[in-house]
């Protein structure tokens, strides 16, 4: 797919599941993806789930995103997780860059993703989303309680 120096970003694999359920595992707020909710995502028509490496070909982050029918032409990252410090991840870095690149592509006019407002998390995707998609992210609304506790969603827009 993409390369950024030595990070180099391609499409989530069966082999790749177990890293993304011990990384998801780390992150405070995550849900720990099933094994079949992983697999379900590389049927959904115009999905997003990509693995950055290393060199080496050592997993450093992961998104997921899929596309949703509300607002049209819009796409939902469920997860980016980094194995290690998010604010210091090319591969993070990586992975949003590939993003952009295959929104682009496509007819991707949104995207949307979810965060605890007022974090240190919130603040470094912000600081992603201005670097890379040269934008702010508007905050759309609030997630009810029983889905995300204190979680905001948010959307980037693209045209």
């Amino acid at each position: 797919m993409t390369s950024s120096n030595t990070i180099n970003v391609r499409p989530m694999g069966v082999e790749d599941y177990g890293f993304v359920r011990d990384t998801a595992a780390q992150q405070r707020n995550f849900t720990i993806p099933p094994l079949y909710v992983l697999w379900l995502l590389s049927k959904i028509k115009g999905d997003i789930c990509l693995v950055a490496e290393d060199a080496a070909g050592g997993r450093l982050a992961y998104l997921l995103a899929v596309p949703v029918s509300e607002p049209p032409h819009a796409l939902f990252v469920w997860q980016l997780a980094a194995r290690h410090d998010l604010a210091n991840s090319e591969a993070a870095r990586a992975l949003i860059q590939q993003l952009k690149r295959q929104c682009s592509r496509g007819k991707v006019e949104s995207i949307y993703f979810s965060s605890l407002p007022n974090t240190a998390v919130l603040r470094i995707l912000k600081g992603y989303i201005r670097e890379i998609f040269d934008t702010e992210p508007i905050q759309t609304s609030v997630l009810h309680e029983l889905i995300a506790p204190g979680e905001a969603e948010f959307r980037i827009d693209l045209k």
